[in-house]
């Protein structure tokens, strides 16, 4: 099956929230083999969805280890973003922002699953980078640049734990080539 026909936009537009424009509204996806593999229902997304449609992949590192590798994280993350892949990471371990991270440092790409709400993770006008060691690189959230995609069912929800154990599964199925 080709990979567009995973995805698909079921509400078109969601009204602006707060007193200042959001460049991207956020709109609920269904991601098919999401649905499938974890029963997961249409998601919440902000930025560019045209990275659903591109070269994505994950780096195959054991994200659970009690002590990654931080370094082998770098520099994978680092070959796949110059060999002009779109990187799928989580925020929700120190992997995962060392991975989210290298896009930035390069100017690239990026896919973020999120296990909280949107506005949880992104603030209130969906601008705000969801982690401090990304704000280093960048300040606010680019959706011009990068796609978030949150596993929760409402955009102020919190990251509860058993929603962390999916973004991993999510972030596979995303990232498989």
């Amino acid at each position: 099956m080709a990979r567009s026909q995973y995805f698909r936009v079921t509400e078109p537009h969601i009204p602006t929230y707060g007193v200042s424009p959001i460049l991207s509204p956020p709109r609920r996806l269904v991601l098919e083999p999401v649905a499938d593999a974890v029963g997961q229902g249409p998601l919440w997304i902000t930025g560019n969805e045209k990275l659903l449609g591109q070269g994505i992949k994950r780096a195959m590192l054991d994200f659970r280890s009690r002590e990654p590798d931080i370094e082998s994280i770098r520099r994978e993350s680092e070959q796949l973003v110059l060999d002009g892949f779109t990187l799928v990471c989580g925020i929700h371990s120190e992997a995962h922002r060392e991975m989210a991270t290298m896009p930035l440092k390069w100017g690239a790409s990026r896919i973020l699953v999120l296990a909280g709400g949107l506005r949880f993770h992104l603030g209130e006008h969906l601008n705000r980078e969801p982690f401090t060691l990304a704000r280093w690189w960048r300040y606010e959230f680019d959706p011009t640049t990068d796609l978030a995609i949150s596993l929760a069912p409402g955009l102020d929800d919190p990251a509860p734990a058993t929603r962390v154990r999916l973004v991993e599964q999510v972030i596979k199925l995303l990232g498989e080539s």
